[in-house]
């Protein structure tokens, strides 16, 4: 009373005629001492201590603002509290006016926790005697209140006229939007009783701490509302309030049962996310319990319910029903709910066994009866395609012609393409053959005629001499008139520069060896009138590479010109620098045919990156040309790859020209692969496939058909099986009927067996196997190969493999029989594959009589019996029959015309028709040995000796044959297979 009375004093009231409220009926203003401090006198909990002390700091500055004429303010919203709704006794004070209302009476339905800071600052301005500090324009905002009063329940019958108008709701009792909905779903979704129900349990509770008004308000009691959301939405009808207000009810009255048996100090309001979790278990549980009910005995039912019911309002079931629901679709498993299994034991079990038996049953019985339709309905429409098959496609002979005049057609396309791929190389791409005796002077005036091309051409001509010297040839002479082209390259002009990479360090060579060859070289260049003072640091990124990678990560080169001129280079980005940065180095792994006789070098990046640096700074105009003259190239001819990729890719344009020793002249062909590639590619190049006009006024088959199961291969020309029907039938009759079908179709229209192909058909037609009943060895097949105890084997081999990933082990015995091992104790499936390789080694050319190529015991012999023998296409590791990759290279490469080493490869013809030129046979060829017998002939490196504990690399366990290679297995389960490589 003292505190009031002091607040009266020091916030007096309003002069003139402001009229203080007197009921808590009408709405006006309030003097501060008439609000409530206490809790329940609100609707929600303390702040936490920050954001209060925030709320008192901007009381303290700003004042209590309540006047909602400013921007941004808003009344108290205030009630007359009922003593029901209180946590505690509660007696009015005695009034402190007699017409005004009793001191700290006025309730909130919004606005407690900012009429508590102004008290708290009240208070603590009397305690601390700051009542001198406080100024006037203050003590009017403190002193008089703007207070709003909610509607009398006759009034808000009046105003608002359908509920489930929350704004209206929120206008009339002057509440907030949370609030406002809650009171709008529990008037509109919920009946009267179980209203009256949730009013009686919150007054004895209690609302700040039993349930969050956004709970309400987003429907958690309305009827038809459904907790099923998100991973659970399975389970959304058995989750959703119905009319009977089951579902509802148990969850009111576990709220209850939390709240009652929790610690005073620890409950807490229920919010929305919590009230789900908890909805969601009470569905679950009544939905267990109708399922439980339909099992169990009638007269125990009672009791078992009721034991369930206690566990579930003590939360004992929890865990299992949310296991449960995250766990399962419904109808769910009742065992999985412990409670729920253990009071009928093995009654219930037996009747759960009970009825998955005859649901099996009846499961069984549906799929049969689909399956038996199915089928039927399948049959019919295989049987319509066969139709539709047989009236359009002509006969084999038919397809044979559509399939000649398309090769025909390839084929004249592949000559376009071959004569510009030699103009190009011959103009941009030169390479040159050095001699046997490795004089480099016999091959000047071959560049001189490549540089005759650019004679009375406008535009200046600079050229780059290139000379690798990273590892060191083996011949003196070859060394020194290597050399000695370079000085009468740089001779001729200033605009000549020569790059020569000197020896680096190698593993296998000694210090002092390497740092002799340098001088030596530099020597050579200084008695040639040359000079090397001008060096390049070549720098190397390894970051792609191995930590086990010893190539060195720079290297010395020397960047010479002629004593006689100053260099036209002088500008260029690598002389400048003395350096060229960041060069990628090509991981070891990635070279293509490196071997232990093919050392790795650099990548064509790095080479790439050598050529760049050297063309930047030289501010090059478009007439001029930039000429790379590679006079001792590296085994991979990189600086070659690399100006051919800068010319394909429209990167620059260099005119290359370089020689190269006759043993590693196949660099020709990999580049005139790369060129005729990027020409068959270009708009230069004629269409890949005959003009479509002609082919349809030629042949009658070019339409499609119309299919409803089968499927028409476009690339192939030919119908397909789907193998995805076969998937459609578990193992019964049905399948087996399905496999009949195929078979027929098979032998009807023959087999898919070429791979499938990504690119557009450039030839009609496929293998056509049905010539001579051919037919290639499926290596799908299942083999069941007989079982032997490893104990029985005889200790005496020669090598074995390790089981790697799902693979076997191999063993060689020393009678050159091969072993596939098992070492698990389980059953090993494997598809077909390569069982071992041979390692490294040589190809020679040898004449082999045709009776000799399986007695051949030093060597492994390349020859071809027919065109179905099998090869493996190496680009893509596919296995197919030779005829099949003949196929590939012309419909997929544009290549009709090929030639196979040490082999004479012709087509197969139709037998001739009233005197007719007789039609090839579409992709069969006949393959025969070169009359002079010579043959290509792989000799494998001899391999280490194997312990008898010893394991090999698979890629290396065939070298062990070494002079017994005629007694490599050679039958339909396993054979030699040769790698096909395409080469334009």
């Amino acid at each position: 009373m003292d505190f009031a009375k002091w607040i009266d004093n020091f916030c007096p009231p309003l002069s003139g005629e402001t009229k203080y409220i007197t009921s808590f009926d009408v709405s006006g203003f309030a003097r501060p001492w008439m609000l409530a401090w206490r809790s329940d006198f609100g609707t929600s909990g303390l702040y936490d201590p920050d954001m209060f002390l925030e709320l008192i700091q901007l009381i303290m500055s700003e004042g209590f603002l309540t006047d909602p004429d400013q921007i941004s303010v808003e009344k108290l919203s205030c009630c007359q509290v009922p003593t029901c709704f209180l946590d505690g006794s509660y007696e009015a004070m005695p009034n402190l006016y007699q017409h005004l209302l009793p001191p700290f009476s006025v309730g909130y339905l919004k606005g407690w926790k900012r009429a508590l800071g102004l008290l708290t600052v009240l208070a603590a301005i009397r305690e601390l005697n700051l009542e001198s500090c406080v100024g006037h324009s203050f003590l009017a905002t403190y002193g008089t209140i703007h207070v709003n009063f909610a509607l009398k329940d006759a009034d808000v019958r009046t105003q608002i006229m359908e509920w489930d108008n929350a704004t209206a709701v929120a206008k009339a009792f002057a509440i907030g939007k949370g609030e406002a909905a809650a009171v709008s779903a529990l008037m509109s979704d919920v009946n009267g009783l179980f209203l009256s129900r949730i009013t009686e349990s919150v007054k004895i509770r209690g609302m700040h701490r039993f349930l969050t008004h956004d709970a309400i308000g987003r429907g958690i009691f309305s009827t038809g509302f459904s907790s099923g959301i998100g991973n659970i939405e399975a389970w959304k009808d058995e989750l959703t309030n119905r009319d009977d207000q089951e579902l509802v009810g148990l969850f009111l009255q576990r709220l209850e049962f939390d709240h009652d048996h929790c610690f005073v100090d620890s409950r807490k309001a229920c919010n929305f996310n919590q009230a789900c979790k908890l909805h969601q278990l009470c569905g679950l549980y009544l939905f267990f319990l109708q399922r439980l009910r339909d099992i169990a005995p009638a007269a125990d039912f009672p009791t078992i319910s009721a034991g369930l019911l206690d566990q579930f309002l003590h939360g004992y079931l929890d865990g299992d029903l949310g296991h449960s629901l995250e766990s399962s679709v419904p109808p769910g498993d009742l065992s999985s709910i412990g409670a729920f299994r253990r009071p009928l034991g093995s009654h219930v079990a037996q009747i759960q066994s009970v009825q998955r038996e005859q649901q099996e049953q009846r499961s069984q019985e549906l799929a049969r009866a689909v399956a038996e339709a199915t089928f039927k309905q399948l049959e019919a429409q295989i049987e319509s395609d066969w139709a539709v098959l047989r009236a359009q496609m002509g006969s084999c002979e038919d397809q044979a012609v559509q399939t000649a005049k398309d090769l025909k057609y390839v084929r004249d396309r592949q000559q376009t393409g071959k004569i510009y791929v030699e103009k190009w190389m011959q103009e941009k791409c030169h390479l040159i053959r050095l001699p046997d005796d490795k004089d480099y002077n016999g091959v000047l005036p071959q560049f001189m005629t490549f540089t005759e091309q650019f004679r009375g051409i406008p535009g200046d001509m600079y050229m780059l001499c290139l000379l690798d010297f990273t590892v060191m040839p083996n011949s003196a002479k070859q060394v020194n008139t290597a050399v000695n082209v370079l000085s009468t390259i740089l001779g001729m002009s200033s605009a000549n520069l020569g790059h020569v990479q000197l020896p680096a360090f190698q593993k296998q060579t000694k210090q002092a060896t390497v740092v002799t060859h340098r001088r030596n070289i530099e020597e050579m260049m200084l008695k040639q009138g040359l000079s090397v003072a001008s060096q390049i640091v070549l720098l190397f990124d390894k970051s792609e590479c191995l930590n086990s990678d010893s190539r060195a990560s720079h290297q010395v080169c020397i960047a010479a010109h002629h004593k006689s001129f100053t260099s036209a280079f002088q500008s260029c980005e690598a002389v400048q620098l003395g350096r060229v940065e960041s060069l990628p180095l090509m991981p070891v792994s990635e070279f293509y045919d490196y071997d232990d006789t093919s050392k790795p070098g650099k990548g064509v990046k790095t080479h790439i990156g050598m050529l760049e640096a050297y063309q930047k700074g030289m501010n090059l105009k478009n007439t001029d040309r930039f000429i790379v003259f590679d006079v001792v190239p590296n085994r991979h001819t990189e600086f070659a790859r690399a100006a051919m990729e800068m010319n394909l890719t429209g990167n620059g344009t260099i005119y290359y020209c370089g020689i190269v020793e006759e043993k590693f002249a196949d660099i020709t062909s990999k580049l005139q692969s790369a060129c005729y590639e990027k020409w068959d590619a270009s708009e230069e190049a004629p269409p890949r496939t005959r003009p479509a006009a002609a082919a349809d006024s030629q042949s009658g088959s070019a339409q499609v058909p119309s299919l409803q199961v089968l499927a028409f291969n476009t690339s192939l020309n030919k119908p397909v099986w789907p193998e995805v029907l076969s998937q459609r039938f578990a193992d019964g009759p049905e399948l087996a009927a399905l496999k009949t079908l195929k078979a027929k179709f098979e032998m009807e229209f023959g087999r898919a067996s070429q791979p499938q192909t990504a690119t557009t058909s450039r030839v009609a037609g496929s293998c056509d196997f049905s010539f001579d009943s051919a037919c290639p060895l499926d290596t799908g097949l299942e083999i069941d190969l007989a079982a032997v105890p490893v104990t029985s084997l005889s200790t005496d081999r020669l090598a074995m493999t390790q089981s790697k990933n799902g693979k076997p082990s191999v063993i060689l015995m020393k009678d050159y029989s091969l072993w596939l091992m098992n070492p698990t104790d389980s059953k090993m499936d494997i598809a077909a594959g390569e069982i071992c390789g041979f390692g490294t080694g040589a190809f020679e050319e040898m004449i082999i009589r045709e009776d000799r190529d399986l007695t051949e015991c030093s060597s492994l012999v390349f020859r071809l019996k027919s065109d179905m023998d099998l090869v493996v296409h190496k680009r893509t590791s596919t296995l197919m029959p030779f005829c099949a990759f003949m196929r590939m290279l012309a419909v997929d490469h544009g290549l009709g015309s090929c030639e196979v080493d040490s082999h004479l490869v012709s087509a197969k013809y139709h037998p001739s028709v009233d005197g007719n030129d007789p039609v090839p046979v579409s992709f069969r060829y006949g393959v025969a040995p070169l009359a002079s017998m010579k043959a290509w002939v792989f000799k494998p490196h001899s391999p280490a000796a194997a312990g008898e504990a010893d394991t090999v690399k698979s890629g290396v366990l065939g070298a062990h044959y070494s002079g017994n290679f005629h007694k490599v297995i050679r039958n339909r389960r396993a054979s030699v297979i040769w790698e096909a490589a395409m080469r334009h």
